[in-house]
């Protein structure tokens, strides 16, 4: 069964559809969950964690410190995700090339 979407090359679902109204409540949920009063006063020593610099020592602490320390906690976040993305992508893959052995076994 061929859908307008494989005839014209489009998602008209993405372009016109529940996404644009789902993409702001999206939006909407994540910073009312960000300012919730469980959240957000543990952001303060999740920031000094990952600077390493307390809040007293905020004013004399330098700005590159942070960066540095703030940048290489999301690098280090974004290699674990990626590459478990990967491996379980990966595994999924080698699933379905071999479902048909799977399946009989």
């Amino acid at each position: 069964m061929h859908t307008l979407a494989a005839l014209t090359g489009e998602n008209e679902t993405v372009r016109y559809g529940a996404l644009l109204v789902a993409l702001p409540i999206a939006v909407l949920g994540g910073l009312v969950s960000f300012f919730s009063p469980c959240v957000l006063p543990l952001v303060p020593g999740y920031l000094s964690y990952v600077t390493g610099v307390s809040g007293t020592d905020l004013a004399q602490a330098r700005r590159g410190r942070m960066v540095a320390g703030a940048s290489l906690f999301v690098l280090g976040f974004t290699a674990v995700f990626v590459s478990g993305g990967a491996l379980f992508g990966f595994f999924g893959q080698t699933l379905l090339e071999n479902s048909g052995i799977l399946t009989k076994v």
